[in-house]
C-alpha cells in the first residue's frame, strides 16, 4: 500500500499489526459531522451512551485519530497547522518514518458528506486536494519472485 486516504471517522483501533510499515495518510473531516464527530465524545453520560450506541464505541474525535496515525507512523516534532483557505485548516506531521506524512484537513461547518453537491460553501475541492496529496506518494515494489 502506498498511502491511505480517508474521509471522516477513519479510526485506528488497537495496537496495530506487527508488520505495519508507515504509510502517508490524509484524512478529511467536517467540524459539524454528526456521524463521525470531529470533537471528542462529550463527558455527558447520556450523550456518550447515545454515541456509543450509534458508533459501536465512544468516538475519540479527529484529533485523537490523527495522533494515533502519527504514533503508528513514528512521527516526531510538532504538529504543523495552517489555514489552506478560509474555513479549511490543514494539520500535519512531516517528520515521520519512511517519509510517511500524516495529515488531516478540517472543513469548518461541514458535515459528514464532504463531496459536491452536499458540501461545501467554501470553494475547497476535497477530491482535488486528495489527488494532490496522493499523486506525490509512491512506494517501491518488491522485485518479482523468480520462476519456479
Amino acid at each position: 500500500m502506498a498511502y491511505i486516504f480517508g474521509s471522516d471517522g477513519d479510526g485506528v483501533e488497537g495496537g496495530g499489526a506487527r508488520t505495519y510499515e508507515p504509510v502517508p495518510i490524509v484524512t478529511f473531516h467536517g467540524t459539524e459531522d454528526q456521524e463521525a464527530p470531529f470533537y471528542p465524545a462529550p463527558e455527558d453520560g447520556m450523550k456518550a451512551a447515545a454515541l456509543e450506541m450509534l458508533t459501536g464505541g465512544v468516538e475519540q474525535g479527529a484529533f485523537a485519530n490523527l495522533q494515533k496515525w502519527a504514533d503508528l507512523n513514528g512521527c516526531k516534532g510538532a504538529l504543523q497547522e495552517f489555514e489552506v483557505i478560509r474555513g479549511v485548516v490543514a494539520r500535519r506531521y512531516r517528520s515521520c518514518e519512511g517519509g510517511a506524512e500524516t495529515a488531516m484537513i478540517s472543513l469548518q461547518g461541514a458535515g459528514h458528506d464532504l463531496f459536491p453537491p452536499e458540501c461545501c460553501a467554501s470553494k475547497y475541492d476535497v477530491t482535488s486536494a486528495a489527488w494532490q496529496f496522493l499523486s506525490k506518494k509512491t512506494r517501491a515494489r518488491p522485485p518479482p519472485s523468480p520462476p519456479s
